[in-house]
């Protein structure tokens, strides 16, 4: 038999073990406990964004009416995987209101946020904050509009170089969109080529008309696509129209124009992992609203036709809400119904190529006899669908369908609540790369004061596919473990004789992990032939943890 060291029996076992945490045992489920108080509140509190950091942790983007300067102002606030809430911080200053907030993020966490803010002129100036993987602001807040002509409605994107791509709408006659390219100093990015009867910078097409809601999603690569409305102003008909920034800073001066029916209202779009642009909107057709869906393609072309996700014989009752997984395939929800009262929670499904899914149209009955009034549905990267909705007992309502649509049926349902009040926001989901998911939405306390309810549904961690080198000399102090694990959080590796007859002291390390792959050097000295136990704790952020033993056989 060959000098070394090799896996005899992998995975003996896997089991999943509970960690003690801050608050006692941590168990997998939804925890309700991350109530915003009394630092969040104000009839004109607006949740803008949630999205989960690479560690774990939920951050809300809204803005509220601080009541020391009187001022609207763009805040943050985080929710930790153990439900623990963090004091919100300000991202916009006090020398003047701030609206109109959006948020990026690129592939490694790093994001940044753009937003409106009045000037002593009463002019909104487009301002742009950059911040880290785990939110920590950036100290410097950079103007990117000249604050001259009154400047609202900006959007943002980052690609893999760190340069931001901002657009924004200026109230000229008509309304006209604008846009700079900032690299991470905040500089300047010269867009071309230059167009003789327009900046390069203006995608409006003539003085015929005005545009509105810009949207823009910028690459790893570098491009960048965007999308925004497009209304004539004789006929007051709006049209989705698209274009396109190469990775050479070129400006593609033709708008696409999205084949649409007549649109109406809830324009949303995410950019899948590919690069593509996944869109939904709402469009009225015979009296009544249809959900409608397009896919641009990675390279900026809009595509050959636009299904309706919704049927024709029945009314849409509520925007739709769209999320798109890490393959591409989305998900579309909302709630239909026949006549004035709304009653079901629907849900289509698209591929990752962005077709619809025939017969994916399945329908939820929420099970309450006031029926349901918003819903929205968040796509994991098995398939499975998590459905959030409120009814009018102001009551949020939770399911889930499985990748093949089996969902659980009228009255199995649960109730995420907990604390009383008036419960009148769409849920606001969210999820992470380790598999976190949150929902949040405002509800009215006692003395008409808004507030923030977040759910975090927590998930052990699991690891798999332990490694280990071919060969280990007796005298070795140290080897490397390679392994994967869906969550970050800190390892404990043990090594430890597997009988009575390998006389080794057990040894122990500790690091910290990342989700995905990890290599650690865990500590082997004293190591002699026989028969040995390596197990790896993994406890991750909300005090969950997973166990991984393998047994190793030494030769020598």
């Amino acid at each position: 038999m060959r000098r070394g060291i090799y896996i005899a029996s992998v995975a003996v076992s896997a089991a999943l073990s509970l960690a003690p945490s801050a608050m006692g045992a941590a168990k997998p489920g939804w925890l309700t406990r991350s109530v915003l108080g009394a630092t969040i509140g104000g009839s004109d509190t607006t949740l803008v964004s949630a999205r989960v950091l690479p560690n774990g942790t939920t951050m809300l983007l809204y803005n509220d009416l601080d009541s020391v300067s009187g001022k609207t102002r763009i805040r943050i606030a985080q929710v930790q995987p153990n439900g623990r809430a963090v004091a919100p911080y300000f991202v916009s200053d006090t020398s003047g209101s701030a609206s109109d907030p959006a948020i990026t993020f690129d592939k490694t966490g790093n994001g940044a946020i753009v937003y409106s803010q009045k000037n002593v002129s009463n002019k909104g100036v487009i301002k742009l904050r950059r911040f880290s993987p785990k939110g920590v602001l950036n100290a410097v807040t950079t103007a990117v509009s000249s604050g001259l002509i009154d400047a609202t409605q900006p959007s943002v994107g980052l690609d893999g170089y760190g340069v931001a791509t901002v657009a924004w709408i200026e109230a000229s006659t008509p309304a006209s969109l604008i846009t700079k390219r900032l690299d991470q100093a905040g500089a300047e990015i010269p867009l071309g080529p230059v167009s003789p009867a327009r900046a390069a910078t203006d995608y409006c097409r003539s003085d015929s008309t005005s545009c509105s809601h810009p949207l823009v999603f910028s690459k790893a690569t570098g491009a960048s696509t965007i999308v925004w409305l497009e209304t004539l102003k004789d006929t007051l008909a709006p049209s989705i129209r698209t274009t396109q920034i190469t990775q050479g800073d070129e400006v593609d001066l033709t708008p696409q124009k999205i084949l649409t029916s007549t649109y109406d209202s809830g324009l949303q779009a995410k950019m899948t992992a590919a690069g593509a642009v996944q869109l939904v909107w709402l469009s009225l057709s015979g009296g009544n609203h249809q959900v409608v869906a397009a896919r641009i393609t990675t390279g900026g072309d809009a595509p050959a036709s636009v299904p309706s996700l919704s049927n024709a014989t029945t009314a849409v009752k509520s925007a739709p809400v769209l999320s798109v997984n890490a393959s591409g395939a989305a998900v579309v929800t909302w709630v239909d119904g026949v006549g004035a009262t709304p009653s079901k929670v629907t849900y289509s499904r698209l591929t990752s190529s962005g077709a619809k899914v025939v017969g994916s149209g399945q329908q939820v009955v929420s099970g309450n006899f006031s029926g349901s009034v918003t819903a929205a549905g968040l796509l994991s990267n098995s398939g499975s669908v998590s459905l959030f909705w409120r009814n009018l007992t102001t009551e949020i309502r939770y399911t889930t369908a499985s990748s093949k649509d089996v969902y659980k049926p009228h009255g199995l349902y649960a109730t995420l609540v907990v604390p009383t009040g008036l419960h009148d926001g769409t849920p606001v989901l969210a999820t992470g790369a380790d598999g976190t998911v949150s929902a949040t939405w405002l509800y009215t306390a006692a003395g008409s004061q808004r507030r923030f309810i977040t759910q975090v549904l927590r998930t052990s961690p699991k690891v798999s596919s332990v490694k280990f080198p071919a060969k280990l000399k007796s005298r070795q102090r140290n080897a490397l473990i390679k392994f994967t694990s869906t969550k970050g959080g800190s390892a404990l590796i043990t090594i430890e004789g597997a009988s009575r007859s390998v006389r080794f002291r057990k040894a122990s390390t500790r690091a910290a992990v990342l989700s995905g792959s990890s290599t650690v050097r865990f500590n082997t000295k004293g190591l002699v032939k026989g028969i040995y136990r390596v197990t790896i704790v993994l406890v991750d952020a909300a005090g969950l943890s997973a166990t991984k033993t393998t047994k190793l056989i030494v030769t020598h």
